[in-house]
């Protein structure tokens, strides 16, 4: 087993897969994203820009604006949704996530913003979110296949779930027949 691995995958032959920690994730939130966090915190980041009051409730009021609240909740880990938690003490709204209309006009490629495209953005909102937050926790990770032997065959790292890494090293995973490998 690799130090850090997370979840070992036995394959055929001795092959298997290791789930391990990205010791170097990419911040989600330096992607080319639909939202934008604004939040105010005095100890944590929790999103795009750390700002005032006022300037979070003239985006989340702006008539040009597609806000959401976000709510975060800080106790052994830091958690973001979309909506209220139920601890009182360890939580509480942090701030919003929003975008241009004009953006989101451009990016599902309408008109309108009908009820259909808000829920959408809800959920795609929602998504990044999930992402910044398995960033924020430490729970990004990669996938290393070894042989036998433990010798390296692939690896790739920037999954933000386990399942994800699991699914993409069984993805790229093919064992090499016999006869190709001249034995």
């Amino acid at each position: 087993m690799l130090s850090g691995s997370q979840k070992t995958i036995p394959l055929d032959n001795g092959v298997r897969i290791e789930i391990v920690l990205d010791e170097n994730p990419m911040n989600p939130r330096e992607w080319d994203n639909l939202g934008k966090i604004l939040y105010k915190s005095d100890r944590e980041v929790l999103g795009d820009e750390n700002t005032t009051d006022d300037h979070i409730t003239k985006a989340y009021n702006d008539k040009e604006n597609l806000a959401f609240k976000v709510y975060a909740m800080i106790h052994s880990g830091i958690g973001l949704r979309l909506y209220p938690y139920e601890c009182q003490w360890d939580s509480g709204c942090s701030g919003i996530i929003y975008a241009t209309k004009e953006k989101i006009r451009s990016e599902y490629g309408v008109k309108n913003i009908t009820r259909k495209i808000r829920e959408k953005v809800r959920e795609n909102f929602a998504a990044e979110l999930e992402t910044f937050q398995a960033y924020l926790n430490g729970f990004v990770y990669g996938y290393v296949i070894l042989d036998a032997d433990d010798n390296h065959l692939d690896s790739c790292y920037g999954y933000y779930s386990i399942e994800d890494a699991e699914t993409a090293a069984k993805d790229n995973y093919s064992p090499v027949p016999v006869e190709a490998a001249g034995i």
